[in-house]
């Protein structure tokens, strides 16, 4: 069944449009537009160059335009097993954030918004912003969403786990229904300790090790504390995609 979706114009129309890819491991989805749009596309720019304090504007839906300057340039990690390497940190915080247009002095995109964070400088001193994925993660798999709707070649082993850190280590928080770590035996309240003879302490760690192992449908020995107990799970992980369009099929 296809899927539809409505962007809106700049002058505020609604345009319809079809999911036309979408990659699991950045996070990037493509929309083609099935009616004519105004304007022009932005150009890419150079997202590595972008540097702390540097000025920029960041371009909402609903034509939401704000100054901001970057606060940080540092590594991320979601819990939904997802990392970057070099994600764009901004200030002040911006209305319409997801999906928004990252644009560099010179006019060129250089990163799209996902989240609004509460310490934007890492520093810990909480002060609000933004955080923008690098348009450069997108350039080397562009013209594969383009053609078949998602990147060539294996793709990520995905355990279903949503997990985060603090002074015990990699915390299962939570597991998605019938995914693999469910599936496996997992349970909300371990602690992941290791993944094979890897030790871990951090969610890099973690997604790191799990990677490493292979693409999707590699097995994942994970060894875990469980209250008292130091147990063994071994979790056959699968491909992202998979799980979620058997849980949307219709």
């Amino acid at each position: 069944m296809a899927s539809y979706v409505y962007s809106s114009h700049h002058k505020g129309r609604k345009l319809p449009g079809k999911v036309a890819g979408f990659d699991q491991e950045t996070g990037f989805g493509l929309v083609r537009l099935l009616a004519p749009a105004a304007g022009e596309p932005l150009a890419f720019g150079d997202a590595a160059a972008v540097k702390e304090r540097d000025a920029v504007l960041a371009a909402g839906a609903r034509g939401n335009v704000a100054p901001a300057f970057v606060v940080s340039r540092r590594e991320f990690t979601g819990s939904w097993e997802y990392l970057l390497e070099s994600a764009i940190f901004t200030f002040p915080p911006i209305q319409d954030w997801g999906g928004a247009a990252l644009i560099e002095s010179s006019g060129k995109l250089v990163g799209v918004g996902s989240l609004y964070v509460g310490d934007a400088g890492g520093n810990g001193r909480g002060v609000p912003g933004n955080m923008f994925v690098p348009i450069d993660i997108l350039r080397p798999i562009l013209d594969e969403l383009i053609a078949n709707g998602q990147r060539k070649g294996a793709q990520r082993p995905w355990l279903g786990i949503n997990a985060f850190e603090d002074e015990d280590g990699v915390n299962v928080g939570r597991l998605s229904s019938d995914g693999p770590g469910e599936r496996a035996g997992l349970e909300r309240g371990d602690i992941i300790t290791a993944v094979g003879n890897t030790g871990v302490k951090t969610l890099a760690e973690f997604y790191r090790a799990v990677w490493e192992r292979g693409g999707a449908g590699v097995q994942v020995p994970l060894a875990i504390s469980r209250g008292k107990r130091a147990l063994t799970v071994t979790v056959t992980s699968i491909e992202r995609g998979t799980h979620f369009a058997k849980q949307t099929a219709h």
